[in-house]
């Protein structure tokens, strides 16, 4: 209210604020900063509407519930709200009706570290939950990944007042444009700085997309030949592709770095000036990195990394040192190395081969800066903690570090700080050409998503390696021969992918660079980040934000204001403008056919939906709908009659109409019915805002308007346009929306159908009629259906991930659009992806549940993998009119269940002179699996004295001293049992076991069970204790009656603690 400053006391008004947020919905938030609160207000609010706090008690306060003049807010799409806690020097995560915050970022004390901040004044999210912060008082933004301890600097990191293009006095809101480059209005200056987004280490691809199986040379000789023209490579290394499709190649055998610009194939600038050691000569260089700075250069047999300027001039010594050969014992040198990443904080690393571990140099580091050693441990070994002979290295935005452990014939994969390794693909130790096995791998690379893409260099080809998979999957050179065909490579060393997702291999005994073109890479698409602003230092800019940010994690920043001869980003949102008459989305331009000439435009922007919608206006009108994950408004101007405009939410709603003088209506019973408005042509303009609270429509007659509407549990609404109006198309999303209805003469309506039938086992092929009686239709013309699967992840691609030991179950919407008949032929189809989504599954129809709207598929129906699943809906009266609608399933291994004895007990009680077996090859549950295969898995044993000492392995001299021969693994060669004989055990002690086991397909699943051992010194029955849930230990819950097992010296009490 203009004027009226807010106390705690109203929802009405509000005080000193700094933060303004509008979600999807319209709802408006306001950070009420003088009352210590953030309120939100209903959508097409007035001056006089009342809001709600949803978050802050009004008083200051630094606890869980409390706030400190709040300034920045941000709510993502969950409905989550992030506060910049300014005086509390936090952010504050309150999710959506939560009646407490969470610290995400902060420590709550003001400092200059980076797990510290000092006033906040904004905060946003990006789509992969990093937060975004401007550190207000240290002249900063901060990147935070999720759940991490400290954020990372992005932009003024110097944290200096100054002018400088680097630097920020007192920055106070951030926003982002649809490229991802980042704007930060710096008040204190009086100016927005724009720091360009750059480098993207991990590739944006979806789980689904392909690559052509033939190639295009884009560099060396497609025949194979080698030489050392400006058209030709010899033995060409490692190969970096920057976003403006600059692809930089390591030209070993001609000791040069070549680099490739767009739409060439021959070199347009050459670094370095031939052979040598001299700061501007190299020794067969392996491998090239770009980053926002500068070139780096990994001059190999110099055993050293040369940084240089942007333009190839002006090298420095980053790591090591000029000819010396780096050892074990040296921290400042290393030996033959392959490959080095620079991660986004300029963090150098280093995969030194010779010595089977990676080094870290620290950002601008010079010759003889001392590195840490990350991975390995200096000695070859296939060990978790050990390496033999890395070659590629990569890092992605949590720092989790990948390692092709080349003659381990493994990946490893080793969190931030880890003391060892998980394999991810691969086996140690084994090579072989089966798709689950490696031979001397050479490099790697990461996506978004956690795939991996590996460089299986004698085997000649590239494989993707989906997140926990036991397998890979082949995406280029699959044949495995070696030749020059298009399909064929020849020991290639390196990969990388450009902004398009178009897959790069080094090829390097073809002395060439080959192109495999990707496809199927639908990408997700994000709403436009919008900023005003403006430059006076009494001004706020506040950034309205329609949607998360698509900012990649592993994104760089350029440290200076972006003026000219910045690279074309690749976006992966589409901006046009649209002509008269068309509807647009982010990435499929939609047409709409409007047969009226006297229509005024419509436009209409959809950020995921891929719809098509033609109209004709004329007396009779048939109704369109079109399906969409995500909804934004529409405006829409009908040639005589004003704009009308409706918002939806996920809430229910009634109906109440007021009926005409005749107005035959037939609605079957439903459970959930939705609003319908129906308004003559000659009506003035009407609007509807609805909001999870149910809300009543009324509707104004007309003189005849027969409607009939299909029974349901959700029905979804439909759009009816009268003659003398504009041909209008709704967009409509998975949740409930209402109907606007405009008639004309005669109009049907479009015929839903339910999403959960789940009583009802039909055939595959039904008439599905949607009243007892129905009114005859007089118009021409029918539409294909329109489907909605639940889960649906269509255009984005991203598998739904659901373990092997849950049942699965797809349903879905059919909305049906042919007013002759509403015959249908329904067929539900699953297909293997192998890598192609073309193998289709036959399933057992015993145990399948496949209903007019839902697929049931029992737990164990599907074997680990990638599934498409699609529902295809075809008309019988027009069989060309046939729609499909597809969801893509990851079948994933459930967690396994450790038991070292029998029962799963965890505690027993055991006598000094008494043999003790654990088995957990015998007694562990998969529940993936009838039975459990102990042949599928690795089993590593540790012991302590609980609780005084660490875990050590039972074969070390501090477990059980060096008495080995006390104790020995069963006799099945698998060692997955171990027996432990009589007077090993220290008397009145207590000894924690555990068992590791590491699945022998996928070295990243590994499950730990524990026994606690209580050792008496007199012997007697071993007392064994399984408990779930501690309540009490009453006799009630002790069953007394005792199991004996086969050995009369083993007698265990099962005791249920409920």
């Amino acid at each position: 209210m203009t004027g009226v400053m807010g106390s705690t006391s109203s929802n009405a008004t509000f005080s000193t604020t700094y933060g303004l947020f509008v979600d999807d919905l319209g709802y408006i938030y306001v950070s009420d900063a003088g009352n210590y609160r953030v309120i939100r207000f209903p959508p097409n609010s007035t001056s006089s509407t009342i809001g709600s706090t949803i978050a802050g008690t009004g008083l200051a306060g630094y606890g869980r519930q409390g706030l400190d003049s709040s300034r920045g807010i941000f709510v993502n799409s969950d409905g989550a709200l992030y506060i910049a806690d300014t005086n509390n020097h936090r952010i504050q995560k309150w999710n959506s009706g939560a009646c407490y915050g969470v610290t995400t970022a902060g420590t709550g004390y003001t400092g200059n570290s980076l797990d510290q901040l000092q006033n906040p004044s904004s905060v946003v999210v990006d789509s992969n939950g990093y937060m975004y912060i401007s550190d207000q008082n240290n002249h900063r933004v901060l990147r935070w990944a999720p759940e991490a301890c400290a954020g990372e600097c992005i932009a003024g990191c110097s944290m200096t007042i100054g002018t400088r293009p680097d630097q920020l006095f007192y920055p106070f809101s951030i926003a982002f444009d649809s490229q991802g480059s980042l704007y930060v209005s710096d008040t204190s200056n009086n100016r927005v700085q724009k720091f360009a987004i750059l480098n993207n280490t991990e590739a944006v691809l979806v789980p689904t997309a392909q690559w052509v199986t033939n190639a295009t040379t884009v560099a060396g000789s497609p025949t194979g030949g080698s030489g050392s023209t400006s058209s030709l490579l010899s033995s060409n290394y490692g190969i970096r592709i920057t976003n403006d499709g600059t692809l930089y190649i390591a030209d070993r055998s001609n000791h040069r770095v070549v680099v490739v610009y767009p739409n060439s194939t021959i070199a347009g600038a050459i670094i370095g000036s031939g052979y040598g050691n001299g700061l501007t000569q190299m020794n067969s260089p392996s491998d090239v990195f770009v980053t926002s700075d500068g070139i780096y250069v990994l001059d190999s047999s110099n055993y050293r990394v040369l940084k240089l300027q942007k333009n190839g001039t002006n090298p420095t010594i980053v790591a090591g040192s000029t000819g010396v050969l780096g050892t074990t014992s040296s921290y400042n040198t290393f030996g033959a190395s392959y490959q080095m990443f620079i991660d986004i904080s300029g963090n150098i690393y280093v995969s030194d081969q010779s010595n089977h571990r990676v080094l870290r140099f620290p950002p601008n580091s010079s010759s003889g800066t001392n590195a840490n050693v990350i991975a390995g441990i200096g000695s070859s070994g296939y060990g978790p903690s050990q390496l033999n002979t890395p070659y590629g290295i990569f890092v992605d935005s949590a720092r989790t570090l990948y390692i092709a452990d080349t003659n381990n014939h493994r990946i490893q994969r080793w969190k931030y700080n880890a003391c060892s390794g998980t394999t991810v693909a691969g086996r140690a130790g084994q090579t072989g050409s089966a798709l689950y096995l490696l031979q001397y791998p050479s490099s790697v690379v990461v996506d978004i998503n956690g795939y991996i893409y590996i460089c299986d260099k004698n085997n000649n080809r590239v494989l993707r390696w989906a997140p926990e998979a036991c397998a890979g999957e082949c995406t280029a050179g699959c044949s495995m021969t070696i030749g020059t065909r298009p399909d064929q490579l020849f020991y290639p060393f390196s990969v990388a992918f450009d902004s398009q997702g178009s897959l790069y291999v080094s090829d390097t005994s073809n002395n060439r660079v080959q192109k495999f073109s990707v496809f199927n890479n639908v990408l997700p698409t994000t709403d436009v980040t919008t900023m005003a602003a403006a430059v006076s230092t009494s001004s706020i800019i506040t950034s309205i934000l329609t949607s998360e940010a698509t900012v990649v994690p592993t994104t760089e920043m350029k440290t200076s204001i972006a003026t000219t001869n910045i690279p074309k980003q690749e976006s992966t949102m589409e901006i046009s403008t649209m002509a008269p008459s068309t509807v647009g989305t982010s990435t499929t331009t939609i047409h709409s056919a409007m047969a009226s000439s006297t229509a005024l435009p419509s436009t209409m922007t959809s950020s995921t939906a891929t719809m098509q919608s033609t109209a004709t206006p004329s007396t009779t009108v048939p109704s369109t709908m079109a399906s969409s994950t995500t909804v934004l408004p529409s405006a829409m101007v009908p040639s005589t009659a004003m704009p009308s405009t409706m918002a939806s939410s996920t809430a229910a709603m009634q109906s109440t109409a007021t009926p005409p003088t005749t107005v035959p209506s037939t609605m079957a019973s439903s459970t959930t019915v939705l609003p319908s408005t129906m308004v003559p042509s000659t009506a003035m303009p009407s609007t509807m805002a609805s909001s999870t609270a149910a809300m009543q429509s009324t509707a104004t007659p007309s003189t005849t308007v027969p409607s009939t509407m299909a029974s349901s549990i959700t029905v979804l609404p439909s759009t009816m346009v009268p003659s003398t109006a504009m041909p209008s198309t709704m967009v409509s999303s998975t949740t409930v929306l209402p109907s606007i209805m405009l008639p004309s003469t005669m109009v049907p309506s479009a015929m839903v159908i339910s999403t959960m039938m789940t009583s009802l086992i039909v055939p595959l092929t039904m008439e599905i009629s949607t009243a007892t009686s129905m009114t005859p239709f007089t118009i021409e013309g029918c539409s294909s259906p329109i489907i909605t699967l639940t889960p649906s992840n269509p255009l984005s691609r991203m598998p739904w991930y659901h373990q092997r030991d849950q049942s699965l179950s797809i349903s879905s919407i059919i909305q049906l659009n042919c007013p002759k008949s509403l015959l249908t032929r329904i067929q539900w189809t699953i297909y293997a992806c192998q890598p192609l989504c073309s193998f289709q599954i036959e399933m057992d129809p015993s145990v399948t549940i496949m209903t007019l709207s839902e697929l049931f598929l029992p737990s164990r129906s599907l074997h680990y993998g990638l599934y498409k699943i699609k529902l295809t809906v075809t008309m019988q009266i027009l069989p060309q009119l046939t729609s499909s609608e597809v969801t893509y399933i990851s079948i994933i291994p459930s967690p396994i269940t450790v038991n070292l004895i029998r029962f799963g007990s965890s505690m027993i009680s055991i006598g000094r002179n008494q043999t003790l077996i654990l088995d957990p090859g015998s007694f562990s549950l998969d529940p993936d699996e009838v039975i459990f295969d102990a042949n599928n898995w690795n089993y590593i044993y540790y012991c302590r004295i609980s609780p005084q000492s660490n875990f050590m392995q039972v074969n070390s001299p501090f477990c059980f001293g060096n008495r080995s021969a006390e104790w020995y693994y069963g006799s099945n060669g698998i060692q997955s049992s171990l027996i432990i004989q009589p007077g090993l055990f220290q008397t009145n002690q207590t000894y924690q076991l555990r068992a590791d086991l590491i699945n022998i397909f996928n070295a990243s699943r590994i499950f730990t069970g524990y026994l606690l051992v209580k050792v008496e010194e007199t012997d007697s029955m071993i007392i064994s204790i399984r408990y779930d849930r501690i309540l009490s230990l009453s006799e009630d819950n002790v069953f007394r009656k005792p199991t004996v097992a086969s050995s009369p010296n083993h007698v265990y009490w099962l005791m249920n603690i409920v």
